[in-house]
């Protein structure tokens, strides 16, 4: 992995590596509950520079905030006690108020569940209020996710970013890298 980072960061990019916060991941891979300091020391060994850290399989951790928060921010100690900078981006689909405590763990975060590719179906898997989120699995429709960000958006701590519109608002991922917001 190393090798492939340094190959990488030779032609001026970044690299990046994806795990969960639960014991597998959503491709049914390992995830990192538990194994959160051995897994960030690894990231940073190897010379990675951004961690998307899913939801999947969380051991039953969600449900109130404070549980998700609790779940999220044992990676964040352990990818900052690593001294190396790692964009975390925090990805729980909006579940447990994520917008009202992400921001003081992570860099960025998804305020919603994953993005369909269509501008507007109405699929009755997709509430229409900001409070909730679509259920594991479904996707809502760009119109929809943007309908429940707006409100949420406005919360948001000046400087964090919210990736949850990565398909419809792609610029965002290059003002979010640009600023140089990195946990540190």
């Amino acid at each position: 992995m190393k090798q492939l980072t340094d190959k990488l960061h030779a032609m001026g990019l970044k690299a990046g590596i994806y795990s969960s916060a639960g014991d597998h991941t959503c491709a049914l891979q390992f995830g990192s509950l538990g194994y959160e300091e051995i897994d960030a020391q690894a990231y940073a060994d190897w010379g990675f520079d951004y961690l998307k850290y899913d939801n999947c399989f969380s051991a039953g951790l969600h449900g109130t905030p404070d549980l998700s928060f609790r779940r999220y921010k044992t990676m964040s100690d352990a990818l900052l006690a690593t001294d190396r900078p790692i964009w975390y981006s925090l990805c729980n689909w909006g579940q447990d108020q994520v917008w009202t405590w992400a921001s003081s763990i992570s860099n960025s975060y998804r305020t919603t569940g994953d993005i369909d590719d269509t501008f507007d179906d109405d699929k009755p898997q997709c509430p229409k209020t900001a409070w909730t989120t679509a259920p594991e699995g479904y996707g809502c429709s760009v119109a929809n996710i943007i309908d429940k960000a707006s409100p949420i958006m406005q919360k948001a701590v000046r400087g964090a970013c919210d990736l949850s519109l990565n398909r419809c608002l792609l610029k965002l991922i290059t003002d979010c890298f640009s600023n140089d917001r990195l946990l540190a």
